[in-house]
């Protein structure tokens, strides 16, 4: 029995899961919303990488939507939570602090994984 259909189902769940948390936490940050700003002053980085972080998400949020793109959008912003688990490990944040780009890596690369294999 072949597993093609739990394989596309899980791609479809990861997709649109993925995109919609990129489309929110993106939009967020080009509204310059109060807790992401503290939260990227906190990590020391300069006022305007928020807003370059942002536009990165949305725009991995509309790739992952669109089918020619969702591979290149997926590692992009799988490369793109490396950079914010390294923002957090260099700023001395907790681990728990840390998880939630550390999960949203696993899931990016877990669908990497799964479009490999269907391709």
């Amino acid at each position: 029995m072949s597993d093609q259909p739990t394989v596309e189902l899980s791609i479809l769940i990861l997709k649109y899961g993925l995109a919609g948390l990129f489309l929110f936490a993106g939009g967020a940050k080009l509204l310059g919303a109060k807790p992401l700003r503290d939260l990227f002053d906190g990590l020391e980085l300069p006022g305007a990488t928020m807003y370059a972080v942002g536009a990165a998400e949305v725009a991995g949020a509309a790739g992952l939507l669109w089918g020619p793109t969702i591979l290149w959008a997926a590692a992009g912003l799988s490369m793109l939570m490396l950079g914010a688990i390294g923002s957090q490990v260099r700023a001395g944040r907790s681990v728990m602090q840390t998880l939630p780009p550390v999960v949203v890596f696993a899931a990016t690369s877990y669908l990497i994984f799964l479009l490999w294999r269907v391709v």
